[in-house]
Formats: C-alpha cells, structure tokens, sequence
C-alpha cells in the first residue's frame, strides 16, 4: 500500500488536474442535453422587437445582454422591460447558427452570429450592450476546471494533510528538560588508576587463573555449555520437510513462511486508468445526447404528421379548417375528431399543448392552401432552436 504521506505535491497537481478535468467534461455533458425552447424562451420576433424599440421612462427595453455558447446554438439570456410594472424579467433567446436577422431571406454569411448582429445594432443604438461568455466555451470551460483542481488539489490538500499528521507547518518541537530526570554521578575527570582500582583488577586475575586450573568455577562453565552443546547437534542434523498440514497449521500464525508480493497500482497507472475513463466518457456524451435530440425530434415530426392526418379528417367531415388556430382550438378540433395524446412535443418538460395551425387558413377550406404553405408548426424552437413544421402537403420539415 503506498503511504499518503509519500506522494509529491506534483502527485497531487496531477490527480487535481484529472479530476478537475472530469468535472469539466461533466458540465460540458450537462450543458449539451440542457433543454433548448419552452417556458422561459421568447421567439425570434420579440427578441429582435424588444431591440429597436425606444426606452420606456428612461430604462431600456433589454438589460443584461450575455451570449453563451452551445452546441448548435448562441443562448442569449438577457432581461426585458415589463411595460405595466416597469421591473425586469428574466429571459432566454436561441439564436441558430448562422443568424438571420427578421427581413432578410438569407444570412448574411455562413459565419455571421447573433454577436455580429448585436454589434450592428449598437452602432445605431448606443444602449445595447452585451457581453460573451467566453469562459463557457469547451476548451476554455476544461483549462479554467483543470487550473482550479490542480490549485486545489495540489496546493491545498498537501497542506492540509501535513497539517493533519503534525508535520510541515513549522512548529517547534517542544523543550524536554532533562534535569527532571534521575542520573548516576557524573564520571571522573581524572584517568589515573588508584589503589582500589588495582586491588580489584588483582582480584579478578586470580579468580580467572582458579578458573583455568579447575574447580567450582570449571564446573560451573561446564554446565553452561552444555545447553550450547545440545544446540549445536541439534542443528547439525537434517531436517525433515514440513507437511501440507504443517504448513496449514503454522503458517502465518507463530512466523512467517511465505511472503507474497503485494498487489496494487500505482499512482500513474490509476490516472493512465482514469484519463482513458474520462477520454470515452466525452467521446461516448455528445454522441448520447446528439442520439436523443434526434430520437425527440423525430417523435415531433410524428406528432405533426399525425396532426396532418386529423386536420384532413375535420375538413372532410366539416368542409374547412378549425376556425381557432391556436393549440388550445387544434387541441379541441382533434379531440372532436377522437385523436389525442399528440399535442405534446417530447422536448417540452411542461406538458401542454405545442402545436398550432396557420392563422391565415383558419375556417377556410383546406384546398384553399398551396402544397407549399405552412399548415401548422411549433409554438416554439425547441430542437437545437429549431422547430418543425408541416405542410399541406403532408411533408415535415424544421426550420
């Protein structure tokens, strides 16, 4: 096992920095299946409105003007002016790439954006003002969440770890007094030898001379070698080889007998590991979420075709379009007609009706129309800001 005390700040800079990256890939994850369309976005035409018209009391009609970047889309999320209470609301708009502004029938470029035609307007009206979220961008988005783990995780943790195990942080070590504690007299100064000093070593030549002749203290070595002696024989002689039963019994219990290696990884192969994870992870989630965009909008296009066929119903049976257009009226026009459950785009998270039929056709027979015409459509732009749309003659198509 490897001791977390001995990893390097460079260690820990690098598991910031994996996992400061995974959570970047998160966000951007997140930010590609966010819901485009629905409550709080406004169409095209009141966006652009809300532009050229004057000020109301001395406060702009849009404040707070921020573009951020997605996938297909430039989502606007701006403010506009309540003309009744005067307060803010907040709002979102999703401009396709390439932008068209309203009375014009092409872009005018491949790679004009909603920003190019903001910067146009304030040219003329010097209160528009916005700001791009650069930093949402996806490489931005991954080197800003890559700096900050590795100043997190690198910088902060090792410290708070030394901190945590007492060491690091510059304390002193605490004063000991030694005087507290009991100690002999203090050894002589003085090397010279004196009278006791040479009785004794006297003494102890003629006891080891008795001990060399004979006697009391002979014996008594003796009996202490025997012991030593019985050892010695005993390791001379062959040992017999230990039985599985043995093995069982003994091992690892009184002594080791066997040391297996230790089983672990590195830390290098632990994030080769964890980058080839976060690697598949942002390869396998654009796809995913680019899978269920089409998977709802192709529920959607259904829907409208279906809607197709229960309009044709009610002409036959009635001779002309429903004569309200709005998706409440189409909604009660198909129920008349005993066709329900398709009035819900699969994109809108509110649940109620997104469908209506061209005002311009209402109670009007529906050989009155070209094949060419728009029959109905989307109350919003909820695929990518695009919505579909069906036609006379039977065809979806989004825009």
């Amino acid at each position: 096992m490897m001791n977390i005390q001995s990893l390097k700040r460079w260690h820990w800079m690098a598991v910031g920095l994996v996992a400061g990256l995974a959570l970047g890939l998160a966000k951007l994850a997140a930010a590609a299946n966010q819901q485009i369309g629905g409550e709080g976005f406004i169409p095209q035409a009141a966006f652009e409105g809300a532009l050229h018209m004057p000020p109301q009391l001395g406060k702009p009609r849009v404040a707070s003007i921020v573009i951020h970047p997605a996938r297909e889309v430039d989502l606007v999320s701006l403010r506009l002016l309540d003309q009744e209470t005067l307060e803010y609301r907040d709002a979102m708009f999703a401009a396709p790439r390439p932008y068209r502004p309203l009375g014009q029938r092409v872009p005018p470029s491949a790679a004009f954006r909603v920003a190019d035609f903001l910067v146009q307007l304030a040219t003329v009206n010097s209160s528009i003002s916005f700001h791009y979220a650069w930093w949402e961008a996806p490489p931005m988005l991954l080197t800003i969440y890559g700096l900050l783990g590795m100043a997190a995780v690198g910088g902060i943790w090792p410290s708070l770890i030394r901190f945590m195990v007492g060491a690091g942080l510059g304390r002193k070590e605490p004063d000991y007094d030694l005087d507290r504690f009991h100690h002999g007299p203090e050894p002589r100064k003085d090397q010279t030898a004196t009278a006791a000093d040479l009785a004794r070593l006297a003494e102890l030549e003629k006891e080891m001379m008795r001990g060399m002749q004979g006697g009391p203290a002979a014996a008594a070595r003796e009996d202490a070698a025997a012991p030593v002696r019985q050892l010695a024989d005993d390791a001379a002689e062959p040992l017999a080889p230990a039985t599985a039963d043995a093995d069982k019994q003994f091992a690892g219990e009184f002594y080791p007998v066997e040391k297996k290696a230790p089983h672990g990884f590195t830390l290098v192969e632990i994030l080769v590991v964890v980058g080839i994870i976060i690697c598949l992870v942002g390869i396998l989630m654009p796809t995913l979420a680019r899978i269920r965009e089409m998977s709802l909008r192709v529920k959607c296009a259904s829907n409208l075709r279906q809607i197709g066929s229960g309009l044709e119903l009610y002409n036959q049976s009635r001779g002309h379009l429903p004569f309200v257009p709005t998706p409440t009226g189409l909604s009660q026009a198909l129920a008349e007609m005993k066709i329900a459950g398709i009035m819900v785009c699969p994109a809108d998270e509110v649940n109620r009706p997104d469908y209506s039929m061209n005002a311009a056709f209402a109670g009007m027979p529906k050989s009155m129309g070209n094949p060419g015409d728009m029959l109905a459509s989307e109350t919003g732009a909820r695929h990518d800001g695009r919505s579909n749309t069906l036609f006379f003659d039977g065809h979806v198509d989004d825009q």
